[in-house]
């Protein structure tokens, strides 16, 4: 399959992600998950928040998930993403990553966000500086990616394609 073909099977579960039954509160909890399906989850939400907004707002966007990214992306083997991925936290959360969803929200809010300072304006060219690297191996990423669900056929419900 071609790269788009993948992306297109990838979004496609994503959609489905986002279709399946919610919890009272209207959420699809990313901590009620199965590991397979925060995998997965983390990895898309990544791939798509980093092409869509860049690395900095990933972390606000992607809260629930963001301190989960080192994990999925070694379960997939992602190893240059992750290079970056590590790269981007230590710049926008020099002390580690912050207990809750809300003070990492905050955090960058502060850090990213809606100060002008200085230390601002370095910390987002820094991440700019980044995408480049990310895009370069975002292809990589959708195909390590891809082949993770298809090695779960059960829980994503994805088979390979036939030989031609």
């Amino acid at each position: 399959m071609t790269s788009q073909q993948n992306i297109k099977v990838l979004e496609d579960l994503s959609e489905q992600w986002n279709r399946s039954p919610l919890r009272p509160d209207g959420k699809n909890h990313f901590d009620d998950q199965t590991f397979a399906r925060k995998v997965f989850w983390c990895v898309w939400e990544l791939y798509e928040g980093v092409e869509c907004d860049g690395l900095g707002l990933y972390f606000y966007n992607e809260a629930d998930s963001a301190k989960f990214a080192t994990t999925a992306l070694t379960e997939i083997g992602a190893f240059r993403t992750l290079n970056i991925v590590n790269r981007a936290a230590e710049m926008v959360f020099p002390e580690g990553f912050p207990e809750t969803e809300d003070e990492m929200r905050g955090h960058v809010e502060l850090a990213y966000l809606f100060e002008n300072s200085a230390a601002s304006q370095a910390l987002r060219e820094g991440l700019n500086e980044l995408y480049e690297p990310f895009d370069a191996a975002s292809l990589e990423l959708v195909g390590l990616l891809y082949d993770f669900v298809l090695k779960h056929p059960k829980e994503f419900g994805v088979t390979p394609p036939a030989p031609n």
